[in-house]
């Protein structure tokens, strides 16, 4: 997953000095689209510990998106759904719209459907607007000519 989020930060870099086109080639992240959520009680823990590595490492991401936010804000670079729109490299995003590590690390939900623990209503309301988020996060990219998405559900 952070390998499929270095692509979403660095594919048209890439692209860009092989001296290829966007269209002459297609980045494939296996997820790595990670979403800017406070977890099911409301605690802003994995987006604030992106955004300490973030201040830390000197924010490094998508060039584009580096340009678009002030420097106080580049940590938004850190998360596609900020981004998603100037990704010019054709994209098809290979990512469950229940992401384990976004149930476990962002979301912190303490249990799993059908696995593990039983959900209160407040998890599992959580739980299911998973992918709904993913789909508005990624629509910029996903839904340009020459772009898809395979977010499975299972």
């Amino acid at each position: 997953s952070a390998g499929a989020s270095t692509v979403l930060w660095h594919a048209d870099r890439i692209v860009a000095g092989l001296g290829l086109t966007p269209g002459q080639a297609v980045a494939i992240p296996d997820a790595g689209f990670f979403l800017d959520r406070t977890d099911v009680n409301g605690i802003d823990c994995w987006p604030n510990q992106m955004r300490s590595l973030a201040a830390v490492s000197g924010a490094r991401g998508h060039a584009r998106c580096l340009e678009r936010y002030p420097p106080t804000e580049a940590w938004r670079c850190m998360f596609p759904e900020y981004f998603a729109d100037l990704i010019s490299t054709r994209t098809l995003i290979v990512q469950s719209l229940y992401d384990s590590s976004e149930i476990q690390y962002t979301l912190r939900l303490g249990c799993f459907p059908g696995d593990g623990p039983a959900c209160s209503q407040q998890q599992m309301r959580v739980f299911q607007q998973m992918p709904s988020q993913h789909m508005r996060a990624w629509a910029p990219l996903v839904n340009r000519s020459g772009n898809g998405v395979w977010g499975i559900a299972c």
